[in-house]
């Protein structure tokens, strides 16, 4: 006995659904007014059985929908998902406002011909008409390609660029690493010489760069108060008696922490974590324009014109650590070619031994030497004290 299969009327009808198969792309439709439920196909907007190739979704359970049993199917024991039953599942907006029974089911302000791909945890694609394009994670993490400047704007919370060659990260620091409670920023930059490399040859940081503070001048602490005193009259209630008082002022704040950290690696082929330590150069500068460099190699300043070098104005000064001195260190020639430059202390204690045998010689004979005499004396007050021929700011090395 043959049965000839017959085309009936497609049926089209609401339900929801109650549970889902993503493995073998079923889920479980419960039809309205239906007491069981009915196993449907997921489609696919458009697919290809060639690898995977088309436009996918995967519903959720609790998903108002259509289902649709097809004609071609006389026992229509397999329908199949048509779409989302918008008109299912009303929105009470009576609380915000609006007219209740709403059907916009919590979906964004669309203009006529904008596409949008949503998940109800705030991430999608909006493709909008005019050709502006929004991919976004979160309200705080999105890229914006804007047709009108031809411009790629991302906004974010905190950034990261990984690529072979280096990363690129803008952050925002947790609230617990500052004092106060305040956000820090730290921008990194690390680069490579060589994509191979376990590791990176030149890193950047700006902003809170987490690194030793930069402690160039005397009292120099981070966020130090800079406090003056102010004047101000007070004239006192009833009798008008006037009085001054002495108000502190809070002038500036010294802020000697390093804002911008730049490092030169000499070795990139350690691993990441192996870097630190092997700095050949390192630029360290604080918010108060203070500059600190460190460097292995050899530093030389070339200009076709010229290097002026002032500090507060005057000539420029170098102090040591150990007594305050201020000194210019000055070397002449060139290098491998120097000449020796003169030792002051030694050359004036051998002038006076020498004039002073020359003095004693010629008054001995009854010549007299006034002029000799002052030297001397003014040599045995060099050697004490500098002047007038010994300079305390000059030193030749």
């Amino acid at each position: 006995m043959t049965v000839s299969s017959r085309s009936v009327p497609a049926l089209i009808s609401q339900g929801r659904i109650t549970e889902v198969d993503a493995a073998r792309w079923l889920c479980r439709v419960r039809e309205d007014g239906g007491d069981s439920d009915v196993t449907v196909s997921i489609p696919s907007l458009y697919s290809h059985p060639i690898g995977g190739e088309g436009v996918h979704y995967m519903p959720e359970v609790g998903a108002p929908c259509y289902i649709c049993h097809p004609s071609d199917n006389a026992r229509r024991t397999m329908p199949f998902l048509l779409l989302a039953g918008a008109a299912t599942a009303p929105k009470d907006r009576s609380e915000q406002g609006g007219s209740p029974g709403s059907l916009d089911m919590f979906r964004p302000f669309l203009s006529p011909g904008d596409i949008a791909l949503l998940t109800r945890d705030g991430n999608g694609l909006v493709l909008r008409r005019g050709g502006v394009t929004e991919i976004r994670g979160t309200a705080l993490a999105k890229i914006f390609f804007d047709p009108t400047r031809n411009q790629v704007l991302t906004i974010a919370e905190n950034y990261k660029l990984q690529t072979f060659g280096g990363t690129t990260e803008w952050k925002n620091l947790v609230a617990e690493k500052d004092a106060e409670g305040r956000i820090q920023t730290q921008y990194v930059m690390k680069a490579k010489q060589y994509a191979t490399s376990k590791g990176h040859s030149v890193q950047l940081k700006i902003g809170a760069t987490d690194e030793d503070q930069i402690n160039l001048q005397v009292g120099d602490e981070a966020e130090q108060e800079i406090i003056s005193y102010k004047s101000v009259p007070y004239t006192l209630a009833g009798d008008g008696s006037t009085y001054t008082v002495q108000v502190p002022v809070v002038e500036a704040l010294k802020d000697s922490a390093r804002v911008v950290d730049f490092r030169v690696f000499s070795d990139e082929t350690k691993f990441e974590v192996d870097l630190e330590g092997t700095e050949s150069f390192v630029l360290g500068m604080d918010r108060e324009g203070d500059l600190q460099i460190e460097t292995d190699g050899a530093t030389k300043i070339e200009s076709d014109k010229w290097v002026e070098i002032v500090v507060a104005g005057a000539p420029p000064s170098i102090k040591t650590e150990e007594s305050q001195v201020k000194k210019v260190l000055i070397t002449k020639g060139v290098q491998g070619a120097t000449e020796a430059a003169m030792r002051g202390e030694t050359f004036l204690a051998d002038l006076s031994a020498s004039l002073t045998e020359i003095e004693t010689a010629l008054n001995g004979i009854g010549i007299a030497t006034p002029d000799t005499a002052a030297l001397l004396a003014n040599i045995e007050m060099s050697m004490v004290s500098g002047p007038p021929y010994l300079s305390s700011t000059l030193e030749s090395e």
